[in-house]
């Protein structure tokens, strides 16, 4: 485009020169203040065709990136969403199997039924037991792990802090414990934490957590009293 611009400004220059030369019966000569004007004036006239068909391209080039990094950036969030679900359905069966060991069916069954206050469940053999049959799938189980009666309460945890008081999951996300409850098995996404990870403080960690029922794994039908849920926290 420039080369043919120039080329278009020389054509044009040896016309009007020309018709300078035939009017004022005298050729237009290099150095003359007539010739500098004609340069200049058409000098300028290219300059700004040329920045003109730049600021066109430059658009143009930008709509493209544009395109290019929304596109690109679509293709990562699907891929990642896909790579996030597969993840859960993994997690979520890991925990059904964990959720199906029928001597941690029993031991909770009986946790149940110590008094939900800290003292009571500390005190307690069968959190003890329920802990060291867990601990057994430790490397599954992530950081720890809750488990939570229909009242919102943690009757068992990996953090003796967390027994016997509400649990995270059912302060921050009722609808999703409910879902729970209700036999589904639930992801949990990050919800505020009550225990600093790292170099991180408690204000700034976030947990997310796996959820599943006796119901969800498939495990053999409890009478609603004495319900109970495993969760894992990743």
């Amino acid at each position: 485009g420039s080369v043919l611009g120039v080329f278009v400004l020389l054509m044009l220059l040896n016309v009007v020169s020309r018709r300078f030369a035939s009017d004022g019966d005298q050729v237009l000569q290099t150095g003359t203040r007539r010739f500098r004007i004609l340069i200049f004036g058409s000098l300028s006239i290219f300059v700004v065709l040329i920045a003109i068909g730049g600021l066109i391209a430059l658009d143009r080039i930008k709509e493209k990136i544009l395109r290019d990094v929304n596109s690109n950036l679509e293709n990562v969030l699907v891929t990642t969403t896909d790579r996030l679900d597969i993840w859960v359905e993994q997690q979520q069966g890991v925990l059904r199997q964990i959720a199906m060991n029928p001597v941690l069916i029993e031991q909770t069954q009986e946790l149940l039924n110590v008094p939900t206050n800290s003292a009571a469940l500390l005190d307690s053999d069968v959190l003890a037991a329920v802990r060291n049959t867990l601990a057994l799938s430790e490397a599954d189980l992530g950081l720890g792990f809750f488990i939570i009666d229909r009242n919102g309460v943690s009757i068992g945890s990996a953090r003796d802090t967390n027994v016997g008081t509400r649990n995270l999951i059912a302060e921050q996300k009722p609808d999703l414990l409910d879902q729970v409850f209700a036999g589904e098995p639930v992801f949990v996404p990050p919800i505020s934490s009550d225990v600093a990870i790292g170099q991180q403080s408690v204000e700034s960690t976030l947990s997310l957590f796996i959820a599943v029922s006796h119901l969800a794994a498939h495990a053999p039908r409890i009478d609603s009293s004495n319900d109970q849920r495993h969760y894992k926290e990743p």
